[in-house]
């Protein structure tokens, strides 16, 4: 895809060119047709340019309500095909993408669906599994060598290169399923979405370890929209996450290897000012919700009452210290902590801590370890001066009825920078390019889409 959206063209082989989408609209007038993914983009870019009024894109009309049956757990799925144009799902290993499939067809059986696959052996082996389920669908694959009677045929399975007619019917389904949407939205056929958009609406389904380049991620922002949903396992999803940001005032390393534990040891793990800072923070976001946080994240959906916190400490001398500040706080561990180079009285202290229950108003004090044994959290503290990526099973969220759906809101991130010279500067712009890599929203840093946008083809590193 183009890394500037001001041309809005493209500049892959088998993409659109300016040529194929300059066209004209019903009253005759020039029109160039954009994924509604790059639209946020596009619209960022004429506001720099002057033009005022520029209009939003409008959301298409719901559908009904699903015919929910007992076996559909994947509430979230059913609701952003029932009220989004295109949407994205990264899924799990666990997560039976045909299963995912029946789930859409019984919940509306009366929706002509077309099903893009990567192989013809990938459309028999949907068909035969659907079969299994529920001989009723009736997935028909559409392969080389036959006519045309993808028309009378309700679902239709078939590839992005022999599929033919199938591909070129595009514009006349309800809902276009992709199996494999990176090659599905580089394809040049994916072009009749475009007039087509109004009517159709796209699904993607893609394995959460498949690798991307910034290409890719680009190619499927733009048919599948930037705010894709993360599925680890059937009726869990992950929320959406944000990354603000909070300056703490770091003094300048001098040791020469500023990588150091001794570094971090000093200026980080047993600095008493510091742990204040991040005590009257977490304080404050615990009791106050998301009134403390509009400074650090100028968004809404947070919620305004109180939020769970976790503050996150890169090792248990450092979870040790901030508990000072934190004295009711539990603590979260990994389960390797060998106690036996404690002191007695440190030793005490440790099992008192992790057995030590929740309250309200409180949060949890957790190392890097212990990530992987907290779930449910709104807000997390980042206080450990890292220089990578989280792991996220704190935002994962149980969706087993419309109400635990209602009840969806965002995570998000405190990220504290600290602003002192030499390495403190380096460790958050590490952080930083690991945020943009992996498009985690970062609304205080970059305000617009366009921005981050930016930041993120490499164009705008600095803040």
């Amino acid at each position: 895809m183009c890394r500037s959206a001001l041309d809005l063209t493209w500049s892959d082989r088998d993409g659109l060119t300016a040529a194929e989408c300059d066209e004209e609209d019903f009253a005759g007038r020039p029109t160039r047709y954009v994924p509604a993914g790059l639209w946020p983009l596009v619209a960022d870019v004429l506001a720099d340019c002057g033009y005022t009024d520029v209009p939003q894109l409008a959301a298409p009309a719901p559908w009904a309500a699903p015919r929910l049956r007992k076996e559909s757990l994947d509430y979230a799925l059913l609701d952003a095909v029932r009220r989004q144009r295109s949407a994205l799902v990264v899924h799990g290993t666990g997560v039976n993408r045909a299963h995912l499939i029946a789930q859409v067809l019984h919940a509306w059986p009366d929706a002509r669906v077309l099903i893009v696959t990567q192989s013809m052996d990938e459309a028999h082996d949907l068909r035969r599994h659907l079969a299994r389920q529920t001989p009723s669908l009736g997935l028909f694959v559409f392969g080389h060598r036959q006519g045309d009677p993808v028309v009378r045929r309700q679902y239709v399975a078939t590839t992005i290169a022999g599929g033919g007619c199938g591909i070129a019917e595009l514009h006349r389904r309800d809902l276009v399923i992709a199996l494999e949407p990176v090659s599905f939205a580089q394809h040049k056929l994916t072009r009749y979405l475009l007039k087509g958009a109004a009517r159709s609406r796209l699904i993607g389904f893609l394995p959460e370890e498949r690798s991307l380049t910034r290409s890719e991620r680009d190619w499927l922002t733009a048919w599948f929209g930037g705010q894709w949903l993360s599925a680890p396992q059937h009726g869990v999803v992950r929320r959406p996450l944000m990354v603000g940001v909070r300056d703490m005032r770091t003094r300048a390393s001098r040791i020469p290897d500023d990588s150091t534990a001794a570094t971090l040891r000093r200026d980080v793990w047993t600095r008493r000012p510091r742990h204040r800072h991040v005590g009257n923070l977490a304080w404050r976001v615990a009791q106050r919700g998301g009134r403390a946080m509009a400074s650090m994240l100028p968004v809404d959906g947070l919620g305004a009452e109180s939020l769970r916190v976790g503050v996150l400490a890169a090792n248990l001398e450092h979870a040790m210290s901030l508990r000072l500040c934190l004295p009711d706080w539990p603590l979260v561990v990994g389960d390797d902590v060998d106690r036996r180079g404690l002191p007695r009285a440190e030793r005490a202290k440790l099992r008192q801590a992790t057995v030590q229950r929740l309250r309200p108003g409180r949060g949890y004090v957790i190392t890097q370890a212990g990530m992987d044994r907290v779930q449910s959290l709104d807000v997390l503290i980042r206080a450990d001066a890292g220089v990578g990526l989280l792991p996220l099973a704190w935002t994962e969220w149980d969706v087993c009825d419309s109400a635990s759906l209602a009840a969806l809101r965002p995570a998000a991130i405190v990220d504290l920078r600290d602003r002192g010279p030499g390495c403190w500067s380096r460790r958050w712009q590490q952080r930083l390019r690991a945020y943009l890599t992996a498009d985690w929203r970062l609304p205080g840093v970059y305000p617009r889409p366009w921005d981050q946008f930016c930041a993120a083809q490499g164009e705008e590193m600095s803040t």
